[in-house]
Formats: C-alpha cells, sequence, structure tokens
C-alpha cells in the first residue's frame, strides 16, 4: 500500500474526528462580546487584539504594504451567488487564541457590513482546522494554503446534535 493511500485510508478520517473533538471542547470559549470589544471595525479593514485584517478585493489587497505577523488577507466575494471570504496563508493561523478572535472578527465583519455570508463559529473552526492539519501533513498543499469560506461549505463541516 502506497503512502497516499494510507493518508487517504487511515489519517485523514482519523484527523477529521480529531478535529471534531477539538471543537467541541472549550479551549478558549470566550463569548461574541468579550471577542468584539476588541475589534476596530472599517470597510475593509478589522483590527483585533493580534493584529489586522484587511479584507477587499484582488487590487484593493495588492495596495496592502508589509504584513506583521498576524496580519492576514482576506479576498471579499460576498457579493458571488455562493457568498465566500477567502483567508490567504491561512495555514498561518495555528495559534488557538490567535484563531478564535479571527474567526469572530470576520463573522462580525459581515455583521457590520453585510452582504449574505452565513457561515457559523463552529463550521468555520472546524474548516480551518481541517486545512491546516491537511497543510502540516502535505496533503494537498495547492489547496490548503489559503482557505476559501463559502456559504455552500457550510453544511459539510457543520455538527449535528
Amino acid at each position: 500500500m502506497n503512502w497516499a493511500k494510507i493518508k487517504r485510508l487511515l489519517i485523514f478520517p482519523t484527523l477529521v474526528a480529531f478535529l471534531v473533538m477539538l471543537n467541541s471542547s472549550s479551549i478558549n470559549r470566550k463569548s461574541r462580546e468579550e471577542y468584539r470589544k476588541n475589534f476596530k471595525v472599517e470597510k475593509g479593514k478589522i483590527e483585533y487584539s493580534y493584529g489586522t485584517i484587511y479584507i477587499g478585493s484582488e487590487e484593493e489587497l495588492s495596495q496592502v504594504g508589509e504584513l506583521k505577523e498576524n496580519d492576514y488577507l482576506v479576498l471579499d466575494e460576498r457579493d458571488t451567488p455562493d457568498p465566500n471570504l477567502k483567508v490567504y496563508n491561512s495555514f498561518r493561523l495555528n495559534d488557538v487564541f490567535v484563531r478564535n478572535e479571527f474567526l469572530e472578527a470576520l463573522l462580525y465583519y459581515e455583521e457590520v457590513f453585510p452582504m449574505g455570508w452565513n457561515r457559523t463559529r463552529q463550521a468555520l473552526k472546524i474548516e480551518l482546522n481541517v486545512h491546516n492539519y491537511c497543510y502540516e501533513l502535505g496533503i494537498k498543499h495547492d489547496s490548503t494554503t489559503d482557505v476559501d469560506f463559502n456559504n455552500a461549505d457550510e453544511k459539510i463541516y457543520v455538527l449535528r446534535k
């Protein structure tokens, strides 16, 4: 059996089960209000405790200067038939505290500037974790470097009780 088949048949299902378990744990569970008191939001930009998230078109993002450690570029495609926020270099979101506040910031941005993007915190965490662990394992680097948080994928990552 080759390594690719082992990863596909054994590692990936185990990884998904592990991520579901992690997602349901109480690591860094803050209320929305606790997160949001740190946000400074304006069109195209959210400042959060750890850095800045720049949100916009490819042209707008190309105007952003040098990024600091916890700064991120997010392509805003919420005006498409399948609304989407694409986080560039999302594999860098490894710290649980940074990741949780980052995801809450994206949800808050949609509330302040609504465009029909409809994702849950839970599904975003799982989708990002799956992408990042696959990236770390060397699985499909070309499609796990960035993450697309499009509405259609919500049903894949939401956990039902």
